[in-house]
């Protein structure tokens, strides 16, 4: 017997686009490998974060903007014990 593909219909509901934004954040309070981990774990367990490169004294996030805001990034990594500049 051979394999016949079943019958499929394609449905086109709407199309999306997800526009990204990155945000480079100064931290202050940063001393050592452990404080990038603690700021990268703060920011990635927020809703909407796709990246983030975390250094000593900065953190670059990749977000979706539809899920988080600028305000939270920062808020995530003052309630982490340390320091960001004002918007």
């Amino acid at each position: 017997m051979r394999w016949q593909r079943p019958h499929t219909r394609d449905i086109y509901v709407s199309s999306l686009e997800i526009i990204m934004q990155s945000l480079t954040i100064p931290i202050t309070g940063m001393s050592c490998g452990g404080c990038v981990n603690n700021v990268r774990n703060a920011v990635t367990k927020i809703a909407g974060v796709t990246d983030a490169h975390v250094t000593v004294g900065a953190a670059t996030v990749t977000y979706e903007p539809t899920l988080t805001n600028p305000e939270a990034l920062r808020r995530a990594i003052a309630q982490a014990g340390y320091g960001v500049a004002a918007a």
